[in-house]
């Protein structure tokens, strides 16, 4: 019988120390960051079996296709006139822009943007403060993301951080029958300073984009209606300043105006920079206002040629005007002209479009917004002239034959305008033959004004629905109606007025018109609440389109009766 014998006890422990040391070397390696895969998977998975994870590549490595051009990062923007712009890669689909707080958990503002033609998208001022309140300044992020037509991500910006300021305080109303209702108000003095009872700056707005020569206007109130000088900088976060002047005010009316272009101090900013506009009364140095504005660089703007004569001759002569470059057309353009020459330019150079001075002279108009001549209408027929329509203010010019001039050599840059005719109040004021039967000859047929609206509508529309006319009303008040979508800096702008006094019952507010494309007709609906009515008051409601000066170039009105708001 053969003897069975067992596995010999050096064998077992060689065995043993083996299976030891290929288990130490696995740990060495998996704590090295080793792992072995096998290429063959396991029969039975079983069900707690885990999928292999997938590695993605980094956000921070796909390619920003699209990019804001304002705000820029670090940007202070008041909460209450946010606007957006910038450019994509990609064109036929809008950009989904967000605004959220830093921590990312609470999104204050989210938008689709209509892309134009040319890859540019704007936004129009955006109201945080209607929907999130903020109290203090508070960060922010803005980020666009653009998706094709099957929802996938074509586009993206870069996430910029911004500082959102705390509204304005609102402008106290004012103790006249004609209300200042065409320029939306910015900042108003909230205690007396020397003269100075009350001040208000239109122009320009908190948070505004400007460029060099900075465009200032405003009015005051003085004691016994003196005139007075007001010290004007521009002011850089180094310190730099980067313009400053003494103005002079005009008398209009019962108040002072104060209309001036404000030059740089030494050479145009080559960047856009981010800055401080300041206004002191000189006596006593006592701050009437001071706004964030951002100075736009010669790299993110544009030039249009406005003309001028040289001082004491009728040669006509051209300055260059930096503007921002997503509105560089011809109702721009003509804008700069009806602003005028700066004081250093007119040691040197004449115009014929009337001054404020002599508009009110000429029209005796109590509302400072016709202080400036603007632009009402304006379109190129197919044979290639140019219709521009004016306001009455033209008829202060002392020369209509060189104050034409000047506007037809302003168009005349732009290469499909071969003539201009200009109209005030629907009557031709020059003939369409130009001056002294020049002719530009260009390719006619092409609308080009305003830049950003490649077809301007006939007329501008605003069409109210709710309320009804003579109605009463409870809070909140259903405002809702249509218009035509404003262009980048125009406004849609709500306002609520005692009938009897004119003054301001509810803060004016900014509509915001749908998505369709400017110049096209869109939807508007907003809830408007109010606390400070105690008894019935008769209330005009009215619906304004402003133009980048705040001037009203269309209006809808309502009369209503305002109830007392009822009690929880």
């Amino acid at each position: 019988m053969e003897e069975r014998r067992g596995i010999p006890f050096v064998t077992v422990v060689i065995i043993s120390l083996f299976v030891v040391l290929i288990a130490i070397a696995l740990l060495i390696l998996s704590q090295r960051g080793f792992s072995i895969i096998s290429t063959n998977p396991p029969e039975s998975a079983g069900p707690e079996q885990a999928a292999p994870d997938v590695v993605q590549e980094p956000e921070a490595t796909r390619p920003l296709t699209a990019y804001f051009t304002s705000p820029v990062p670090d940007a202070q923007m008041t909460g209450d006139q946010v606007t957006i712009s910038g450019k994509t890669a990609e064109s036929g689909t809008p950009i989904h822009i967000t605004i959220s707080t830093i921590e990312g958990d609470i999104i204050l503002f989210e938008q689709d943007i209509a892309v134009q033609a040319d890859n540019t998208f704007h936004s129009g001022p955006i109201n945080i403060h209607q929907t999130h309140p903020i109290n203090v300044t508070t960060q922010v992020y803005i980020e666009g993301i653009q998706y094709n037509a099957a929802a996938n991500e074509i586009a993206r910006t870069e996430r910029i951080l911004v500082n959102l300021l705390p509204p304005l305080p609102t402008a106290a109303p004012l103790p006249t029958s004609t209300p200042m209702q065409g320029i939306p108000s910015t900042s108003t003095l909230a205690a007396p300073a020397g003269a100075v009872e009350r001040f208000t700056l239109t122009y320009p707005k908190a948070g505004a984009s400007v460029t060099f020569p900075v465009h200032f206007a405003g009015y005051l109130h003085t004691t016994n209606n003196q005139p007075v000088n007001l010290e004007v900088a521009v002011t850089y976060p180094d310190g730099i300043v980067g313009g400053s002047a003494t103005l002079t005010t005009i008398t209009w009316g019962s108040i002072q105006v104060v209309i001036y272009n404000l030059p740089a101090a030494g050479v145009y900013p080559t960047a856009s920079r981010q800055a401080t506009l300041t206004v002191r009364e000189p006596t006593t140095g006592a701050s009437l206002t001071t706004l964030p504005v951002t100075v736009i660089g010669s790299d993110e703007a544009a030039t249009v040629t406005v003309f001028f004569f040289s001082k004491n001759s009728f040669t006509p002569v051209t300055i260059q005007r930096y503007v921002p470059a997503a509105r560089a057309g011809s109702n721009l353009a003509l804008a700069e002209l009806f602003w005028g020459l700066t004081p250093q330019e007119t040691a040197l150079y004449d115009t014929y479009i009337p001054s404020p001075a002599k508009i009110y002279e000429y029209t005796k108009d109590s509302d400072p917004r016709n202080a400036l001549v603007h632009v009402r209408d304006s379109y190129v027929t197919p044979g290639g002239v140019a219709v521009v329509t004016v306001s009455d203010s033209i008829q202060a010019a002392t020369s209509r034959e060189r104050a034409a001039e000047q506007i037809w050599q302003t168009m005349k840059q732009f290469p499909n305008v071969k003539d201009v005719a200009i109209a005030v109040s629907g009557a031709l004021w020059t003939p369409s033959t130009g001056i002294a039967g020049k002719e530009n000859t260009g390719a006619g047929g092409v609308v080009v004004m305003p830049a950003a609206t490649p077809t301007p509508p006939a007329s501008l529309t605003i069409n109210l629905v709710d309320p009804g006319n003579q109605i009463a009303v409870n809070s909140p008040i259903l405002v809702s109606g249509s218009a035509t979508v404003p262009n980048p800096g125009e406004t849609l702008r709500l306002t609520v007025r005692d009938a009897t006094t004119g003054n301001l019952l509810i803060p004016e507010q900014t509509l915001y018109v749908g998505t369709a494309a400017p110049g096209q007709i869109g939807a508007f609906q907003t809830s408007v609440p109010y606390t400070n009515i105690s008894t019935l008051t008769k209330a005009t409601l009215r619906v304004s389109y402003l133009d980048i000066n705040g001037f009203v170039l269309a209006e809808a009105e309502r009369q209503i009766d305002l109830l007392p708001p009822k009690s929880e």
